[in-house]
């Protein structure tokens, strides 16, 4: 690099620390190695410079600086993509944990919330006044990417999806303006981020309209036998073809780690755990209504029961703790078939005790939404079928480590992708695919080409690209 390049790079840094409110970390600063670290521990980023952002304008600020620079931009709120998005190697980081504004409207049932708010975060403040916004199953991760990539949670099949539920947006596009996106304002760029991802830019704050519910709901906590689980899955299928909409629940087969809150006999067996809730305000009715649930075979835990709706949005925060090297893909179930079922328990049989497996079973509201109303167009799957498992990788050549250490995960994938002739998933329990083009288009279905038109028109040079991407074609 010569003096005048050598020149102009410390003239674009000093505009850019002289234009930004918050932070602006470069890998000589103290913070900087904290700061770039992601939840899944299986990545090691070093970004060229991160953008702690307190507002929009530093948002901006940090993508203008990333396009005069060249380099390319990850958005980090709360960092938990199993694929390790939110950082980069070599780019701009644009930071925005610290933006936390959350506004409860009582009268109007809305909320608006900044992009580094947790799920979490919305759950409390949205519960002091009786009302929720549909979130994930983990307190922990980014409301943002959450609703971004559509937002699966235990009110998918009452209430739908979180970006089912949002009615305003304002945003950052790749040349650095800022929008407001809504129903009748950037209409198109509104259909688009209500399932696609940070493909069109980051968006700084969404406006919610939340849901009566709470404080209490009736919590389904079961746990059996890892032998039982094709008796499960199936009475669990057949429970929910029962037009029960009030019930949404997620099943993990696991083996049971050392956690002093449970039965010391339970440590280390292989186990089926049903977790969720009724969504019905009597709790007499819930409790009537989940009992088939109860007797599906010999439970070795029930803890079903009335439950503060706040804490039971907590009780899976412990399995995803920060640093965690894990390596995880998904795959949609057109149905929760018996052959289907038949693969998940062989897979269950050959897992390692690190491993995991889950099924959403989703329907109800979720699936009654026209796949074209938004852009999450993957809404008839009877399931979600998620594979993990925590890896150990060497610090050189992590991904590829992962690879090498996590071949049932591979596996079980492409045999059930032979199965239902097709890769299309959650994207927002997407991992590490081969073939990343193929399976975003797969997922989006009949979306994709409007979606690619879209991002055509508002990000032509594929600035927002670290991300389950579509491409500006």
């Amino acid at each position: 690099m010569n003096d005048r390049s050598l020149l102009l790079e410390e003239e674009n840094r000093f505009a850019l620390e002289q234009a930004v409110v918050g932070d602006v970390v470069f890998p000589e600063h103290p913070e900087y190695e904290a700061r770039r670290k992601v939840w899944n521990g299986l990545f090691d980023p070093k970004p060229a410079v991160i953008v702690v952002c307190q507002n929009a304008d530093d948002v901006s600020a940090a993508v203008q600086y990333a396009n005069r620079q060249g380099l390319p931009v990850a958005v980090r709120g709360r960092g938990h993509h199993i694929a390790g998005y939110g950082s980069c190697d070599g780019g701009v980081l644009v930071d925005t944990s610290a933006m936390r504004d959350v506004l409860v409207d009582a009268t109007t049932q809305t909320v608006k919330v900044a992009c580094g708010v947790s799920a979490g975060e919305v759950i409390r403040a949205t519960q002091t006044h009786g009302l929720a916004v549909p979130t994930g199953d983990v307190s922990k991760v980014g409301i943002a990417g959450l609703t971004l990539g559509g937002g699966m949670g235990y009110l998918r099949r009452k209430y739908g999806l979180t970006c089912d539920h949002l009615i305003e947006a304002e945003m950052v596009l790749a040349n650095g303006q800022q929008v407001r996106v809504s129903a009748t304002e950037n209409a198109e760029l509104f259909w688009a981020i209500r399932g696609g991802g940070g493909n069109f830019g980051i968006v700084t704050s969404f406006t919610f309209q939340a849901r009566r519910i709470g404080p209490t709901v009736y919590g389904i906590r079961l746990m059996y036998s890892a032998a039982d689980v094709e008796t499960v899955l199936q009475g669990c299928r057949e429970y929910l073809r029962t037009d029960r909409a009030d019930v949404s629940f997620n099943i993990a087969i696991h083996t049971i780690p050392p956690l002093p809150h449970l039965p010391q006999h339970l440590i280390g067996q292989k186990v089926v755990s049903i977790n969720g809730m009724h969504a019905g305000e009597d709790m007499e009715l819930a409790a009537l209504d989940s009992e088939p649930l109860r007797k599906l075979a010999t439970p070795l835990l029930d803890l079903c029961g009335p439950i503060d709706y706040t804490d039971l949005h907590t009780h899976l925060d412990e399995q995803v703790p920060e640093g965690m090297p894990a390596y995880g893909r998904s795959i949609y179930l057109s149905t929760l078939d018996d052959p289907s079922i038949a693969t998940i328990a062989q897979a269950v049989d050959t897992a390692p005790p690190t491993a995991m497996a889950m099924v959403w079973l989703l329907g109800g509201r979720m699936a009654e939404v026209p796949a074209s109303e938004t852009a999450f167009g993957a809404r008839d799957a009877e399931a979600l079928f998620i594979m993990e498992e925590l890896v150990i990788p060497e610090p050189s050549d992590a991904v590829q480590k992962a690879r090498v250490s996590s071949a049932w995960v591979d596996h079980v994938h492409r045999s059930l992708a032979e199965e239902q002739l097709s890769v299309a998933t959650y994207l927002n329990m997407a991992g590490l695919e081969e073939q990343p083009e193929i399976v975003v288009r797969a997922t989006y279905g009949a979306n994709y080409a409007r979606l690619s038109a879209i991002k055509r028109e508002f990000d032509p040079d594929n600035v927002f690209r670290l991300n389950p991407n579509i491409l500006p074609e």
